[in-house]
């Protein structure tokens, strides 16, 4: 590919990046500045960019590695669990609706985003926001599918409950053993990946709880919200930094 037609690609791409960047990193991010940084290591590197191959998966790999070394070298940032016990399956949601309309708000959402540990954050944008299948997440991330499934499913959850904070009291009492068997498959029930016996269990459950049909419905939104993708205005010094950049390094 000639540097005028890399140069062409990238600047298609930079919205994109943008708008990923922007949900990889918390609020104290500048998420120009990533782009940026991210442009010119995809120029220095043009020479290893394969012709045929997908520009935007190899861009892609660049920004989640850039934004997850940002994160960890964050004070801020939140520890990564290990292991499968976590505390997701605990999160009530009492007003669907309410979590919906926050997810609206593109810094209510980044905020939210960013209390997630920056791996279940980066599947959870990849794989929602931008529609990857999971086995492309896998390879982005450096991990096995199975492995992004339950990260999927971990983040989901945690994303509705931090978007719940602000109005849902502390749990009086847990949700009962039958509840977390339930949400233990929310993830691959919405993805219609459960056994046909597995997800006639989870629906009976639903059918007849009244914690977790809310949960499902605000996962579901979340989905949604996560996959609209609203027009974004490149800044114009992000743009003079490409052209600058580029036409210097030819």
């Amino acid at each position: 590919m000639r540097d005028d037609e890399f140069r062409n690609a990238l600047a298609e791409e930079t919205p994109r990046l943008l708008r990923l960047a922007t949900r990889l990193t918390p609020p104290t991010t500048d998420a120009e500045d990533l782009v940026q940084d991210v442009l010119e290591r995809a120029w220095k590197s043009r020479g290893a960019y394969r012709k045929g191959s997908r520009l935007s998966t190899w861009l892609h790999s660049i920004m989640v590695n850039r934004a997850t070394d940002l994160a960890r070298r964050s004070t801020a940032a939140p520890v990564d669990e290990v292991g499968p016990e976590v505390d997701e399956w605990a999160i009530d949601i009492r007003d669907p609706a309410s979590v919906v309309e926050r997810a609206a708000d593109a810094a209510a959402l980044r905020e939210a985003l960013s209390r997630l540990s920056p791996e279940d954050r980066a599947v959870l944008v990849l794989r929602d926001g931008e529609g990857l299948p999971a086995g492309e997440v896998a390879g982005l991330m450096g991990i096995g599918t199975e492995a992004v499934h339950k990260r999927l499913q971990r983040g989901r959850l945690r994303l509705a409950g931090e978007l719940d904070r602000a109005t849902v009291m502390p749990l009086e009492e847990p949700p009962p053993e039958t509840c977390r068997r339930a949400r233990l498959h929310v993830s691959a029930y919405l993805d219609d990946r459960l056994e046909k016996p597995v997800r006639e269990e989870v629906d009976e459950h639903l059918r007849g709880c009244t914690r977790c049909p809310p949960l499902v419905q605000a996962v579901v939104g979340l989905r949604e919200a996560l996959a609209r993708h609203p027009e974004t205005e490149l800044p114009a010094a992000l743009t003079a930094a490409l052209d600058e950049r580029t036409h210097r390094s030819v």
